[in-house]
């Protein structure tokens, strides 16, 4: 669908509220609807991101819920605890349902888990659920710390020179294809991964579907991708169809996902399981890598927060025997691993808010949001409010340690990098099981890293990402216990 269909739509359905603006929210929708949109795509290059674009608007119209437009649909921008309190309240009332733009929603497909709603959404969910939780990973983590364990000795030697973002990329979506889609096949992986980069470039791009565009690209990519999904999902049903025990111990989830069966006894459609694993991979991909690049850099930038990782670390491989994988208890051990992930993710998000749509008119302090309009909550406005986070802008693991009495954690509502409401992501374990490994193996491994830029600057587009790919020079030695 073109961006002149969308702007009719979009024209259409603004022409019902024209004469209601008054109880609208201060703001603009932009020229044509799409200026706005340029603005915050602008916004991601730099290193404020979406935060930047969300507070000049708040200081132009002196108001926290003001109107814009993103990605062509007219949008109203909410913020605070008290902002995704009624988004989380709205969208269980479903007053409001998950509505990501549809440009994205094209890219990614109709049977993605942020589409779909009702009975559909309650089946995939109880399927996700159980293919994603603590027993689902156990039965990949020998896998997934084998191919961790390679990983190092491939690509961190010593005195090496690297770009850190690269290789943790590489290794995520390699890992990912592995135990999402149950394939590691270099050639094909490698393929896809390319095919991969350009389809995630265009899912906050201008939705122009016309040759040589991003999106259009995007479109193409994708298109690809579903072919080679189809092929693999067609390769390992025809597989577990020649093994007899259905309750094998396989290492991948996408063998999972082919047999799981919702509490009525319903399994995923043949598109449903192409487009979730097609999410999967980017779910599992862009979180893990994203957080997993940052919180190397957040470590190498506070020596003492890993001095504690290094002590966790090693006292959790003082109970191992030689060559021993670890498993989910080993992972439910790594506290101040968690805290560290939990932290960098308050800090870099990989998603930069979450976006519903007004399933009838609403009213939020005191402004109207039409029917058919969008809500937008994004994760800066508590994130990076020293309201929630007392020095918001310094990195603070401590904050989500939660063993101590006293401490009751950030409020309710205030950390949203894995979304909310019904439609919250389900693939926290999944990130922290990949993320934890990487950690415990770079510790484990004696492996230090020197940035050639300690304080490089970053970018939002279409992720947060290190301008020059955070180049490091590799050194194996003992840390020293401060």
């Amino acid at each position: 669908m073109t961006a002149s269909v969308f702007a009719s739509r979009a024209t259409l359905q603004n022409v019902a509220v024209i004469l209601r603006s008054r109880e609208l929210p201060p703001g603009s929708l932009g020229f044509l609807l799409i200026e706005e949109t340029l603005h915050f795509i602008s916004s991601l290059r730099q290193a404020g991101g979406p935060g930047r674009f969300v507070n000049e608007r708040t200081a132009r119209f002196g108001s926290q819920t003001f109107k814009t437009s993103l990605f062509l649909n007219s949008t109203v921008v909410v913020q605070g605890v008290a902002g995704n309190r009624f988004v989380a309240s709205a969208e269980s009332r479903r007053d409001l349902l998950n509505s990501w733009p549809a440009s994205t929603l094209e890219l990614l497909g109709k049977n993605v888990p942020a589409a779909v709603h009702g009975a559909q959404h309650k089946r995939q969910r109880q399927i996700m659920s159980a293919c994603l939780g603590p027993g689902a990973l156990q039965k990949v983590m020998s896998r997934a710390d084998r191919m961790t364990r390679k990983h190092f000795e491939a690509s961190w030697s010593d005195e090496a020179q690297l770009s850190i973002a690269g290789t943790v990329k590489t290794h995520v979506f390699r890992l990912a294809c592995s135990l999402l889609a149950g394939t590691e096949d270099e050639g094909l992986v490698g393929h896809m991964e390319a095919h991969f980069r350009t389809w995630i470039s265009g899912l906050v791009a201008v939705p122009l579907d016309v040759p040589g565009t991003t999106f259009n690209k995007a479109r193409r990519a994708r298109d690809v991708l579903r072919r080679q999904i189809d092929e693999v999902i067609q390769q390992r049903r025809r597989q577990l169809q020649h093994e007899q025990n259905a309750n094998s111990q396989y290492e991948d989830l996408l063998s999972q996902m082919i047999l799981a069966r919702d509490e009525n006894g319903s399994s995923l459609t043949p598109e449903e399981l192409r487009d979730v694993t097609l999410f999967l991979l980017f779910a599992g991909h862009d979180t893990s890598a994203t957080a997993l690049t940052f919180a190397l850099k957040f470590l190498e930038q506070n020596p003492s927060c890993l001095n504690r990782l290094v002590q966790e670390h090693e006292a959790i491989a003082s109970e191992k025997q030689p060559g021993e994988a670890l498993n989910w208890m080993d992972i439910s051990n790594m506290k101040y691993t968690w805290a560290v992930l939990l932290e960098t993710l308050r800090l870099r998000s990989a998603s930069f808010g979450g976006m519903k749509e007004a399933q009838k008119e609403l009213k939020y302090n005191g402004y109207v949001i039409p029917k058919g309009w969008k809500m937008f909550f994004p994760v800066s406005s508590t994130h990076e409010n020293d309201e929630y986070f007392k020095d918001s802008s310094k990195f603070d693991p401590s904050r989500f340690e939660l063993d101590t009495v006293q401490k009751e954690g950030p409020p309710p509502f205030s950390f949203v990098a894995f979304g909310v409401g019904p439609h919250a992501c389900k693939g926290g374990d999944f990130a922290r099981m990949t993320i934890s490994l990487y950690i415990h193996h770079l510790i484990m491994g004696k492996i230090k890293w020197t940035s050639l830029e300690l304080y490089e600057k970053y970018h939002c587009f279409p992720i947060p990402t290190f301008t020059k790919g955070y180049q490091v020079v590799v050194s194996h030695d003992k840390f020293p216990v401060m």
